[in-house]
């Protein structure tokens, strides 16, 4: 008589897969032991970065340019040398202009003036480039501005209570063959909300040309040298005064 026995294997087989994972459990532990890192710890110095701000930002139609950091390191004393460093403008015979654009008016802080446009260009000239706050060029115009076509918005900086007074005198002299000077003040002072600003020019310019002229004409057939000799003086004296009056209300937050 044979007997049979079934052999389960699955229960056999149950130890012999529990040994091996606790085997494999303690040869990881092992290892993490092992492999521990011990890097000491240490303390930074003090760490610095530093940025600058863009000096073009662009913004519903309205580019504004930081033009005092512009011409930071350029060879510039007053506003309108400055204006020659902005981005597309261009200077035809001694008038501002933009590419692109036939024509341009030239604001001060947001507000057209009725001025002569050389008298606004002395302005300018007269005025230091450290009462520049930023430029705003504009090939369209805000209805705000009432002014139509491409401008140039000069903003100034606000002078503060606290400034006090605060102004630059300067003189200039030039000479080629008769003498010429200029000279010049400006000046700010505020007081609570309102602030003033006060500029006045001076200039005396004395000039002188020559021109001569050599011709040979026919005339009865004989000819006839003709020696023409032109001297011009000429005398120009400006007096330039600009003064304004602003009156802003601060709010004092609490």
């Amino acid at each position: 008589m044979v007997t049979l026995r079934r052999i389960n294997h699955a229960t056999t087989m149950r130890p012999t897969i529990a040994l091996t994972c606790i085997i494999a459990t303690a040869t990881c532990a092992m290892a993490q032991i092992e492999t521990t890192d011990t890097i000491t710890s240490r303390q930074l110095g003090e760490v610095v970065v530093t940025g600058d701000k863009p000096q073009i930002k662009g913004q519903d139609g309205v580019m504004v340019v930081d033009l005092p950091a512009i011409v930071r390191d350029k060879p510039v004393t007053n506003i309108l040398e400055a204006l020659g460093y902005l981005p597309g403008v261009v200077n035809d015979n001694g008038t501002i202009g933009l590419n692109g654009a036939s024509s341009v008016t030239i604001i001060l802080n947001g507000e057209p003036t009725t001025m002569p446009l050389q008298n606004l260009y002395q302005l300018l000239y007269s005025t230091p480039v450290d009462r520049l706050k930023n430029v705003e060029i504009m090939y369209s115009a805000p209805a705000k501005y009432h002014v139509s076509g491409a401008v140039i918005n000069v903003v100034m900086k606000t002078p503060r209570p606290i400034d006090g007074l605060m102004g630059q005198v300067n003189l200039g002299y030039n000479r080629t063959r008769y003498g010429s000077y200029s000279g010049g003040l400006n000046a700010t002072y505020a007081v609570k909300d309102w602030s003033f600003d006060l500029n006045w020019t001076l200039s005396h310019n004395r000039s002188y040309s020559r021109q001569e002229t050599y011709s040979n004409h026919l005339l009865n057939d004989s000819r006839h040298m003709i020696e023409d000799d032109m001297r011009q003086i000429g005398r120009n004296q400006s007096n330039l005064i600009y003064a304004a009056a602003t009156f802003k209300k601060t709010e004092t937050l609490l």
